[in-house]
């Protein structure tokens, strides 16, 4: 999707270069929390920070799609492209994530490899594995979870080199629980499905979104609070919303935004890259984590004071429409 939407996207994305994501009513009596990583210059229609993954020294290495590299970042909001520190000279880089302590990154129609803090990289062979477009660390296995080009969603164990299949069809955006045990995959037509991976001699679908509004996208699993479970959605159409698979309620909680696409942890802290057209966008969460990582630090007192001021706004956030 990323490879082929870009020249079709550039005429109606234009208009919308310098749009900023802002939280809804929803997103605020949500207690999530939004800030800019990372702003690409002006009046782009591609991606200059598309995916981002912890390096072993605890500073980030991010896919910079409009000049196929990897370039190293300091775990802070405000950045620009010209805040790298480093770069690769590998070209095609698709994708990051961090598994048992070890980042990986995907050539897209390519294989995985293992980098290092100074960005050096090192194959690593997955026999028959083709890479995609999603890219997820498992928290608890070590494992990558990645989708394949053209098809398939994969569980992969980089230190054997074995990939699983766990369904044939179509994969962009994936993500997995923090208890390592549930896989989600954005498999097109607005459909994310859920797979049981806690046995990978038998894997088996679980969950089968409603049709989803706006081109979801990158996805990441909320841990803590009311939330607990629930899946974040980029989507395509510039808005972010919040999914119950329990009861397929969807929330916008952000909107205003360009283009929806990647999300990827930052397992410092426990938010989520959201990555758009003008901006990689870092999404939070009040006392809980989204995709994995340690809780953030509590809120400032004046801040829990604001969010209990909003509390009645949280009626939004259940009484949107249910997706079935």
């Amino acid at each position: 999707m990323k490879r082929i939407l870009v020249a079709g996207a550039i005429s109606v994305m234009a208009g919308q270069a310098n749009a900023t994501l802002t939280l809804t009513a929803a997103g605020l009596a949500d207690n999530f929390t939004l800030s800019t990583f990372h702003t690409a210059p002006a009046n782009n229609s591609t991606y200059y920070d598309i995916a981002n993954a912890r390096l072993p020294d605890g500073t980030l290495v991010g896919v910079d799609y409009a000049d196929n590299l990897l370039k190293k970042y300091s775990d802070v909001d405000g950045q620009t492209v010209g805040s790298a520190t480093g770069s690769s000279v590998v070209a095609s880089w698709i994708n990051t994530a961090t598994a048992g302590g070890v980042t990986y990154a995907t050539v897209y129609g390519g294989g995985v490899y293992s980098v290092a803090s100074n960005l050096a990289v090192t194959p690593v062979s997955v026999p028959g594995f083709s890479a995609g477009y999603g890219l997820w660390g498992n928290p608890v296995t070590g494992h990558l979870l990645a989708a394949g080009v053209g098809s398939g969603l994969y569980d992969i164990d980089p230190l054997t080199g074995v990939a699983t299949l766990l369904s044939s069809s179509f994969y962009d955006g994936v993500t997995v629980s923090p208890d390592g045990k549930t896989a989600y995959g954005y498999a097109g037509a607005g459909v994310i499905y859920g797979f049981d991976i806690s046995n990978l001699g038998a894997p088996s679908l679980v969950y089968t979104s409603p049709l989803l509004p706006g081109g979801p996208d990158g996805t990441g699993v909320i841990a803590g609070g009311a939330l607990n479970g629930d899946l974040v959605v980029n989507a395509n159409d510039g808005t972010v919303g919040v999914l119950d698979p329990t009861t397929n309620i969807y929330t916008i909680i952000a909107s205003g935004g360009t283009r929806g696409d990647f999300a990827s942890v930052d397992l410092n802290n426990g938010t989520l890259f959201l990555a758009e057209y003008d901006a990689t966008y870092r999404l939070g969460i009040t006392n809980g984590t989204i995709g994995g990582g340690p809780a953030p630090a509590p809120e400032p007192a004046s801040m829990i004071l604001f969010g209990s001021a909003l509390a009645g706004l949280g009626l939004f956030r259940r009484r949107d429409v249910r997706l079935n």
